[in-house]
């Protein structure tokens, strides 16, 4: 077992670091970090996981293709966010006696 697992087959053997080797550690860590049943809830960055890991770097997918992925749901998040409608907070006065 590597010591460090994330990092890229091609930079282990001494290549220069690459977008294709940044994308194999996401991609790495995506998969680690989440549970199956969470990647499962979200199939298309699941795809991109499994195929960002992938030996061959020029099989890789690009990480603009990730960040087209998940710009939608945090600008849908974002979004719900702002439509919520902002609990007010009960102001308690005391009454003087």
């Amino acid at each position: 077992m590597s010591l460090c697992p994330w990092m890229a087959p091609e930079v282990k053997e001494g290549q220069v670091s690459s977008e294709a080797s940044e994308v194999y550690s996401i991609g790495y860590l995506i998969n680690n970090v989440f549970t199956t049943d969470q990647l499962n809830m979200l199939p298309t960055i699941n795809t991109w996981a499994t195929q960002a890991v992938c030996h061959n770097p020029s099989t890789r997918p690009s990480l603009s293709h990730l960040l087209d992925l998940v710009n939608p749901a945090i600008n849908s998040s974002s979004q719900i966010r702002k439509r919520r409608p902002q609990k007010k907070k009960a102001i308690k006065r005391r009454r003087r006696n």
